[in-house]
């Protein structure tokens, strides 16, 4: 389900900022310290290294396939941005950059069922 997905996505971004941040080439210093020094405070990862890889995985797939939905994608789920900061650092009117989120995890989700 899309709402799985959207799950999903969210402790995948959280595991890119946190991880090996293979999402963003590098990961965060100051998350690592934070999961150190206050475990089971929320600050570790939100999912383990199998389950982010696969939807890792899915996400490189849609990056091949679609710059476009990959960009809304990583901006709202890795960088934490809302529909109207996206809209604003891409270029697009609102109600677009609602459509390509939709249809980026709806991709996703796709991808995922049919099993990498």
């Amino acid at each position: 389900m899309v709402g799985d997905t959207e799950n999903l996505l969210l402790s995948w971004g959280v595991w890119c900022m946190q991880s090996s941040g293979s999402c963003r080439g590098y990961a965060s210093p100051m998350a690592a310290v934070m999961a150190l020094k206050a475990p089971g405070s929320g600050f570790g990862p939100a999912m383990g290294d199998e389950p982010a890889m696969r939807v890792d995985r899915a996400v490189a797939r849609l990056k091949m396939r679609s710059s476009e939905l990959y960009a809304v994608l990583y901006l709202r789920f890795v960088s934490r941005l809302g529909v109207a900061m996206i809209a604003k650092q891409v270029g697009e009117p609102r109600h677009v950059v609602e459509r390509r989120l939709a249809g980026a995890v709806a991709w996703v989700d796709s991808a995922m069922a049919a099993g990498d």
